[in-house]
């Protein structure tokens, strides 16, 4: 029956932990995709910002620059003074190399500086869809800059929009720039105060060349950077913004939550078994002790009964002067006295155990001989051993020291390992008592050649209500209450009780006791 009800818990609590294991992995794994987009989905929204932030500050840049032609155009008729405002302008900024305007049939009106070298018509040619684009801007109140790579003019960008001149007539204007001269210039200074803000401590914002993949600024030249992710210049098509970061990347971040999390679930996994095990384990020893305290009740009635029974039999018998001898009369009355010893064991044992358990039970120390103690049990207990047809016999070592020790304690400890020697021999019936020292210790052994105790079930014999499964314990009579005392008197005494035994060959009980200094 408690075998069956085992199986039934240990089912019951491995198929809950399975389920709850089971479910919290899939849970965690399947978040993991979702949490590197949402990583992604943040890197991409910050680069978004930044990207936005870059180009508006380069488009202010360029703005200001339209703005101050524009207002020339709009002020001054005169061709010198126009050049000279525009040589101006291009002395004044290290980024632009050339500026001009021309109505748009292709009538090239003024350029600074002169020696600026252009095709501007074939320029206008190549890209009519484009001006006539800028124009319908204008004609709605709107001026947009677009740029047109120079090809005849390796880095050289033309920034093309539409301005009014001081009659009112749409003018074509072109700045002409360095696209490196203009990112180091006007763009650095900005991407130089992302890196060196908050931002930058997770990453680095670089500027790099989209036709080969090298990187404009910083100047990394001594390193490859590791680009997560880049988005287009407004006013540099083939000039990139990248995001690379410092430390770890989303790839990297994603994969070491991955492996922390997988750590962690098989961390939790194994504490739940090992949590699992430990309340399997007390559920079974309790179980196990509610049996076994069942057993110890049906033990102790048959122990109990056994003895009253004899007792009132034989107590009645004589009270109602049906024996027929005086010979039988002092049979009785032995039997009797027998029994009624028997019964006083039983009961005294119970109340030892129950003292022990409520941790009352106190002893006297003294200054004892442990051959005398070992001596007196065998006097007293020698008729009724031999009377069982055990050869019974005491060996002891007269240079033993004193012990601290109580002498009853001592006594009721050799007394039960007898008890139990008588209980569990069969054929061969041999009990002795042996007493000696080791280099530090004094030991005193009670041995027999009973049945012995099997290897697995000597590390419980001195458990509290445990008994040897087998057919000859079950037919023997006891409450498997006399070891588990045999051991709390010698841990009282700071000593110890061990045991040798061979299936069928008998057991030697030694107790220990240690040498007082």
């Amino acid at each position: 029956m408690i075998n069956k009800k085992i199986k039934v818990i240990t089912v019951a609590l491995l198929s809950f932990i399975f389920i709850v294991a089971l479910a919290f992995t899939y849970s965690e794994i399947s978040s993991l995709d979702e949490n590197e987009k949402i990583l992604e989905d943040i890197y991409s929204s910050q680069m978004e910002t930044i990207l936005f932030s870059v180009n508006q500050h380069s488009d202010d840049y360029v703005n200001s620059w339209a703005n101050k032609i524009a207002s020339t155009l709009n002020r001054f008729e005169s061709h010198d003074s126009i050049s000279y405002l525009y040589n101006a302008l291009v002395n004044n900024n290290k980024s632009i190399k050339c500026v001009l305007t021309a109505d748009t049939l292709n009538n090239l009106k003024f350029k600074e500086p002169k020696s600026y070298n252009l095709d501007f018509k074939e320029i206008l040619k190549n890209n009519k869809v484009l001006i006539d684009r800028l124009v319908r801007y204008s004609q709605a109140n709107y001026r947009k800059i677009e740029p047109v790579e120079l090809k005849q003019k390796n880095g050289d960008l033309l920034l093309l929009f539409i301005a009014k001149d001081i009659a009112n007539n749409e003018e074509l204007c072109g700045i002409i720039i360095n696209s490196e001269d203009f990112i180091y210039n006007i763009i650095a200074d900005k991407i130089l105060k992302i890196n060196q803000g908050n931002l930058g401590s997770n990453f680095i914002i670089a500027v790099i060349n989209g036709k080969n993949n090298t990187t404009i600024y910083p100047d990394t030249a001594s390193k490859k950077l590791d680009v997560q992710t880049r988005k287009q210049l407004w006013l540099l098509p083939e000039y990139y913004l990248a995001m690379s970061f410092t430390g770890e990347t989303v790839e990297s971040l994603v994969q070491k939550r991955t492996y922390t999390n997988l750590i962690f679930i098989i961390i939790l996994i194994i504490l739940i078994f090992v949590g699992s095990y430990a309340a399997f384990k007390t559920i079974k020893k309790d179980i196990e002790l509610a049996q076994i305290k069942s057993e110890f009740v049906a033990n102790v009635s048959h122990e109990l009964r056994t003895p009253l029974a004899l007792i009132t039999m034989f107590a009645e018998t004589l009270e109602m002067g049906r024996v027929p001898s005086e010979v039988k009369k002092k049979e009785y009355y032995t039997i009797i006295s027998q029994e009624t010893n028997r019964l006083s064991k039983i009961v005294n044992k119970i109340l030892n155990f129950s003292k022990m358990e409520a941790g009352k039970r106190t002893y006297s120390f003294d200054l004892i001989d442990i051959n005398d103690v070992a001596c007196e049990v065998f006097n007293t207990y020698k008729f009724h051993v031999r009377n069982k047809g055990f050869k019974f016999e005491i060996k002891v070592d007269d240079s033993l020291p004193l012990i601290k020790a109580d002498k009853d304690a001592i006594g009721e400890a050799i007394i039960n390992l007898i008890d139990n020697a008588v209980k569990y021999s069969e054929d061969e019936k041999e009990i002795k008592i042996t007493t000696g020292t080791t280099d530090e210790n004094i030991y005193l052994e009670v041995a027999d050649k009973g049945i012995g105790i099997s290897e697995e079930n000597q590390k419980r014999i001195f458990d509290k209500f445990f008994r040897v499964t087998s057919n000859l314990v079950h037919n023997t009579k006891g409450t498997g209450l006399g070891l588990s005392l045999v051991k709390h008197i010698m841990e009282a005494h700071k000593g110890d009780v061990t045991v040798t035994s061979t299936l069928w060959k008998g057991s030697t009980f030694r107790l220990v006791f240690p040498i007082e200094n």
